[in-house]
């Protein structure tokens, strides 16, 4: 990866981590909102294999607006408690299919972590808040 391109990508998951207060109002619980990032983010820190900034931003972005801002919405229609501790086993999982699949790759990037999750969505923690099913 180019130095240029890691330095932006790291940049911004270091804003996507911000609060809300500084990127904008949201209609959301912040601390859950905060709790289940941090979830996220120690579980990427532990992972066998270096993740890249392109990666940690890749997997932080869609989780945070496609499963945890919606999830941490004043009007979800599912209570998810147990968020953060789901959502950490969940990146476990797909970093480990990342790994799998890396081969004599130093670090993890963004494309592992994308071929990964949609290898491993049946069976994530998430699919179970019905985010995405059918009325």
């Amino acid at each position: 990866m180019h130095a240029g391109f890691r330095d932006i990508y790291a940049a911004q998951v270091t804003q996507l981590l911000q609060s809300s207060a500084v990127r904008g109002p949201r209609r959301a619980d912040e601390g859950r909102r905060t709790d289940a990032l941090s979830a996220v983010t120690a579980s990427l820190r532990d992972s066998r294999r270096p993740v890249r900034p392109d990666a940690t931003l890749f997997l932080l972005l869609n989780l945070d607006e496609m499963v945890i801002r919606p999830l941490t919405d004043a009007r979800s229609p599912v209570k998810a408690d147990d968020l953060g501790e789901k959502l950490a086993q969940d990146t476990r999982v797909i970093l480990a299919a990342a790994d799998a699949d890396a081969g004599d790759r130093k670090e993890l990037a963004a494309s592992h972590v994308l071929w990964a999750a949609a290898k491993v969505l049946p069976d994530l923690n998430l699919k179970s808040y019905s985010l995405w099913e059918k009325d």
